[in-house]
């Protein structure tokens, strides 16, 4: 009788013809029609079961079964592998067992998913059991090494090398266009219908306005904009719905060279300065 590696034991039902003969199950008395349970050798090894009939005149007659247990599997492969983000570099082969992912700098973790051929086969993910595990990364630049250890049912077992690349972060690109002095600030002399005097105007980037705002391009998600005066970071208000940045304190008068970056808050890399604006703030009222 052939039994997979994973039965331990069989029952055996011995029937008499003979109401009084006897019977013995590996020479333990056991009753007729009633189940035996019989415990087996390893995996892999053979278990004799001996039953012996004893007619009531004392002749006896044995029975003997083999019972092949089959032995432990030994595939240590795995059916598939993946991670996320990202992707194995090359694709996955079972008989592959070293790749490579690129993820993102500002990445934190990635989830690994391994799965056996063999169901009865067991995996560890950087030492935790488990098929599928998170695994944290410390961001760029660094490599951070991943094992996926497959151990077969005979205890062979098989290690597949993830390899994780994060490059150092950079910084975001420059605002592509200058800032613009909104027209509320961009101050001229008004008559009496409050329309700007004939040879002047609200859209010349001459102010009064000691501390104007001006309008930036909206932020990308994670970045926080800056004001820059004659090539100075200068402390500034950002109003995000209005997307524009104010000085918090005054600027001089004169003519100031106006630009603007963005700051990749998780990085702290900032962008280079955008196109420039001249503007030329003019506080002093104009004489009689």
């Amino acid at each position: 009788m052939d039994v997979g590696s994973s039965v331990t034991s069989i029952s055996v039902t011995p029937t008499r013809q003979d109401s009084n003969a006897t019977i013995t199950v590996n020479g333990t008395p056991a009753t007729s029609g009633q189940g035996r349970s019989v415990p087996l050798n390893g995996a892999g090894l053979n278990t004799l079961i001996n039953i012996v009939v004893t007619a009531p005149n004392g002749s006896q007659k044995p029975y003997t079964i083999t019972v092949e247990r089959a032995a432990l599997g030994g595939n240590n492969n795995l059916s598939g592998l993946t991670v996320s983000p990202g992707n194995l570099s090359p694709a996955f082969t079972a008989a592959r067992t070293a790749y490579t992912v690129n993820a993102g700098s500002s990445d934190t973790s990635i989830t690994v998913n391994a799965t056996p051929q063999d169901p009865s086969a067991t995996v560890t993910i950087n030492g935790q059991g488990g098929n599928s595990r998170s695994i944290p990364l410390p961001g760029g630049p660094s490599s951070t090494e991943i094992e996926v250890l497959v151990i077969a049912p005979n205890g062979t077992d098989k290690t597949y090398l993830i390899t994780v690349n994060q490059p150092a972060p950079t910084a975001p690109p420059a605002p592509s266009v200058a800032p613009d002095l909104i027209a509320e600030d961009d101050s001229c002399p008004r008559d009496s219908a409050n329309a700007c005097l004939p040879g002047t105007s609200d859209a010349d980037n001459i102010t009064n306005v000691s501390a104007p705002r001006f309008r930036i391009p909206q932020p990308g998600a994670g970045q926080t904009p800056s004001l820059y005066v004659d090539g100075v970071k200068v402390s500034a208000n950002f109003d995000q719905g209005a997307n524009t940045l104010a000085p918090t304190a005054a600027l001089s008068d004169g003519v100031r060279t106006i630009t603007s970056t963005v700051t990749n808050t998780a990085t702290t890399l900032e962008s280079a300065q955008s196109p420039s604006l001249p503007v030329t703030i003019d506080t002093v009222a104009p004489g009689p």
